[in-house]
């Protein structure tokens, strides 16, 4: 969200002139008709406090799209998601799901549901709040909700590139990641990622300063910039710091890497398996072919996803010293708008490709929502309602045993 966005309220009840508010966005007034007619309507003060319009209608009239995204579209994707992040929250919290790599996946799950609940929190904005509460729900969701959700989206990033690294060195150097790639490391490593995604966030709360006006009798809270906010050097240094490289540049590149590499070594080792027995060799490529097919699916997941809002935002930054009409603006939020809608489906099409290429998420899934299903079923023995099962030991001798509907590893 722009400085135009953010303040545009305080544009319509306080007592800034036309100049003022080109002066405060360090915009041309003369150049910037368009843009700055939208942001400050000249007639406003011809309205007395009696008929004086719901500030929300600023929204509904002037951005003809602002109701059927924020309430049916972008709404409907994050419940989609919500959902889905429970789904996979549940099954990888069972105990023989433990693992390092089911940890990452869960710490990436819960920081997507962070960042989907606080953008939700701009669902709740109506013509039926008061005007003090609304100004206090739009203070919140136009300055303190996006820091949240910029924090919880740092760490989704970070998450999925260490998760990359993980499991390059769990498949390219094995030995090693018996003593690298264990459950508390990557436990500590989770709360260094969340950590440190907050303390890069934390100038964004030195960016503005609360303010209060009178209005039509109502006390209203505004958000101004401060001088640091303003300031050339800090636009220029922290959003391409932060935003671009740490954001969006180095985990992108890191992330395409290390799934290259992980790949070509997938595919480099399934070549000498000559050692081993047909079976083995069997279930060594059909294990190695899971891999592969996992990864690739993360990957398109995060760059068909994940990689457009960062690159909107990081764009957002570059493009603020270029866009000086309305035009520009509204066509630069509605591809934010598309990106947003993209990273609210992540979390849905992530558990899809959970079930889809590990057997033993969609066992365990299956096991914790359909045990029921399946006692009623052992309940109530049908025809041809188990299965024998030939195994061999080492040794060559065979065992006749018959299949279980519910086990560790299989179900119905």
């Amino acid at each position: 969200m722009t400085l135009q966005d953010q303040y545009s309220h305080y544009y319509y009840y306080g007592n800034l002139s036309r100049e003022d508010i080109a002066k405060l966005l360090n915009m041309s007034s003369n150049s910037n008709t368009s843009y700055l007619d939208y942001y400050y309507d000249l007639d406003y003060a011809e309205h007395s406090c009696a008929d004086a319009p719901h500030p929300h209608v600023f929204f509904t009239n002037n951005l003809p799209d602002y109701q059927r995204f924020f309430n049916v579209f972008l709404p409907t994707a994050c419940a989609i998601g919500i959902v889905g992040i429970i789904l996979t929250v549940v099954v990888l919290g069972r105990k023989n799901m433990t693992t390092s790599t089911n940890s990452y996946l869960t710490a990436l799950a819960i920081a997507d549901q962070g960042f989907l609940v606080f953008l939700a929190s701009k669902f709740f904005a109506s013509e039926t709040m008061s005007m003090e509460v609304y100004y206090k729900y739009y203070l919140y969701s136009g300055n303190i909700a996006p820091i949240f959700v910029e924090t919880f989206l740092m760490a989704s990033v970070w998450l999925t590139v260490v998760l990359a690294v993980e499991r390059y060195i769990a498949i390219c150097h094995p030995l090693k990641a018996i003593s690298i790639c264990t459950v508390n490391r990557a436990r500590l490593i989770i709360a260094v990622i969340f950590v440190l995604s907050f303390i890069s966030r934390i100038p964004r709360f030195f960016e503005f300063k609360i303010t209060s006006s009178l209005s039509c009798n109502h006390t209203l809270y505004h958000a101004l910039p401060t001088e640091m906010a303003l300031s050339d050097s800090y636009k220029k240094t922290y959003p391409i710091i932060v935003d671009c490289i740490f954001g969006c540049v180095w985990p992108m590149i890191a992330l395409v890497l290390f799934n290259i590499k992980l790949i070509l070594e997938i595919k480099r080792s399934s070549k000498y398996p000559r050692f081993h027995d047909i079976n083995m060799q069997n279930m060594i490529s059909r294990e190695q072919l899971k891999i592969t097919m996992m990864l690739i699916g993360i990957i398109i997941v995060f760059f068909v996803c994940q990689a457009p809002i960062l690159v909107c935002y990081m764009m957002r930054h570059i493009l603020s010293y270029t866009i000086t009409t309305m035009e520009q603006q509204i066509i630069f939020n509605m591809v934010t708008f598309i990106a947003l809608c993209l990273l609210a489906f992540k979390s849905s099409v992530n558990f899809i490709v959970y079930c889809w290429f590990s057997e033993k998420f969609w066992n365990t899934f299956k096991r914790v929502f359909c045990a029921k299903m399946c006692l009623d079923r052992q309940k109530c023995p049908r025809r041809h309602n188990t299965h024998t099962v030939h195994s061999a030991d080492q040794n060559g001798s065979t065992s006749i045993r018959k299949a279980s509907y519910i086990t560790k590893d299989t179900i119905c």
